[in-house]
């Protein structure tokens, strides 16, 4: 309970962490319960909880959040409630913050072909929709 009072766990998570300290199966399964019971571990507000940090503090987009999200074992139709929850303007305007400081480093490659192509493939690398990268691209470098 401790240590679910200073950070968000997901079931996942703390069924490793237990785990780790050699408790038996029946000891896992019961605190567990116990943990959900007090609303200590919640699934929703531990995908909500990532999806804003990932998001604001990494710069990730949905592609990666999702697939990070499903490694641990968080159910799809949470996963995807919290994702549409994202402000449209708001992960636009990370995107291309992002964008622009990854193009500032680009300054030296004279070929625009190849500067949107390295900008498209950098944001899909942090998880960003394809067709949402190259818009963006677009108007960042025209």
């Amino acid at each position: 309970m401790a240590l679910c009072a200073r950070k968000e766990y997901c079931l996942f998570d703390m069924e490793a962490k237990l785990r780790s300290w050699d408790l038996t199966d029946d000891q896992v399964v019961q605190v567990i319960n116990e943990l959900q019971k007090q609303d200590f571990i919640n699934e929703s507000r531990y995908t909500q909880a990532f999806v804003r940090d990932k998001l604001k503090l990494n710069g990730w987009g949905r592609v990666k959040i999702r697939m990070m999200l499903r490694t641990k074992k968080i159910s799809e139709s949470i996963i995807s409630r919290e994702l549409d929850k994202i402000n449209p303007e708001e992960y636009l305007e990370i995107l291309k913050k992002l964008l622009l400081k990854k193009d500032r480093l680009l300054t030296g490659q004279p070929d625009l072909y190849i500067r949107k192509q390295k900008l498209i493939r950098y944001a899909w690398g942090r998880g960003f929709e394809p067709d949402i990268a190259a818009q963006t691209t677009d108007e960042i470098i025209g």
